[in-house]
């Protein structure tokens, strides 16, 4: 039986709506709570999810709801004091890329994370997408001779 997860989504900006219905949208996932500083985003946030318990302003708030985990969606500058933040709190963290702006504050992020036995992860929208497994495998097996260099271009509606 899977293990039901409570989450809390920091930042509801250009990313966080999509994390914030995906999290609504699978079962096994309660969003308990969101902070959001633009108080434009935050009613957003009520009126298109109001079974969402708490929105805030202050992601600390978020710390005193019985969460397993955090998902940040924020400016880039911010992911390294918000992870260590939630990290110290003892939650498990999904950041969205990137990490953070410096590889010290990554390496920081995962000495803490791996102290706290807390998951920490980097939201990469394509990391299991099946054409790109497919592609890995191919390069993998060398069916398409040496790959220097991959560019994509995400297209299509929405």
């Amino acid at each position: 039986m899977m293990k039901h997860v409570k989450l809390g989504a920091i930042g509801a900006g250009y990313w966080g709506p999509n994390l914030i219905r995906n999290c609504v949208e699978i079962p096994s996932i309660s969003l308990e709570a969101v902070a959001e500083k633009d108080r434009e985003r935050m009613e957003l946030v009520r009126t298109r999810h109001p079974g969402i318990p708490l929105v805030v302003d202050d992601y600390e708030r978020l710390f005193d709801v019985g969460l397993d985990g955090i998902i940040i969606s924020t400016p880039p500058e911010t992911h390294y004091e918000i992870a260590l933040a939630c990290l110290e709190q003892g939650l498990h963290v999904l950041v969205e890329k990137p990490l953070t702006t410096s590889s010290a504050h990554a390496r920081h992020l995962i000495e803490v994370a791996e102290r706290n036995a807390r998951c920490l992860m980097v939201g990469h929208t394509f990391r299991y997408n099946a054409a790109v497994r497919e592609l890995k495998t191919m390069i993998e097996a060398q069916e398409l001779g040496s790959v220097h260099y991959i560019d994509a271009v995400r297209v299509g509606l929405g």
